[in-house]
């Protein structure tokens, strides 16, 4: 899974990014029951569990989320869980829909059919791969697009606000700001 996440430019760069903030210290990586990923971060320890699906996007979402952890404290982080899980979305479709075997796949079927995932596959339309305001789009149209449609889509499949709080101040082209970040060196 790693080879493919690396093959891809923002997955290189997530990859190394990583092992740079880690200098040495240990990334867990658990496998569990079921098809679900997470990533926890209580102060020093933090580790990733994938579902028994194992997949190079999952995997890939949930390093996303350690290397958005590491660039936060633990209070900044936690307050702004659901922002984080868009971005995460949004990094994990461009990945997945840049793979070969993505036309026709059961991740396309998804992107289409689920309501979360086609939200955040329709940020294409506001946002380039490298987490910039398309042309013609303002920050305040974003905005708008996340908040009457991104965030309703989240909250709808489980995404609640105790769980998964909004950071409110940190609106539009701001939440994409990891993978700006990441894709800086990419083409």
């Amino acid at each position: 899974m790693i080879d493919k996440i690396m093959a891809d430019c923002m997955g290189e760069e997530l990859y190394n990014g990583l092992k740079s903030y880690l200098n040495g210290k240990t990334l867990t990586i658990q496998f569990k029951e079921g098809s679900n990923g997470s990533f926890g971060m209580q102060g020093e320890s933090v580790g990733i569990a994938l579902g028994m699906q194992m997949e190079s996007n999952q995997l890939l979402h949930e390093m996303f989320h350690a290397y958005q952890a590491y660039q936060n404290t633990l209070a900044q982080y936690n307050n702004s869980v659901l922002n984080n899980e868009i971005e995460a979305h949004y990094a994990q479709y461009l990945y997945i829909s840049r793979l070969p075997e993505y036309a026709g796949s059961k991740w396309e079927e998804r992107d289409i059919k689920d309501v979360r995932r086609r939200e955040v596959k329709n940020l294409t339309k506001y946002i380039d791969k490298k987490g910039n305001l398309l042309p013609e789009i303002t920050d305040d149209v974003l905005d708008g697009v996340i908040t009457s449609s991104v965030i309703p889509a989240f909250r709808d499949v489980g995404y609640t606000e105790s769980k998964y709080p909004l950071n409110e101040n940190q609106n539009g082209i701001a939440n994409f700001k990891t993978l700006n970040k990441l894709t800086i060196n990419c083409k």
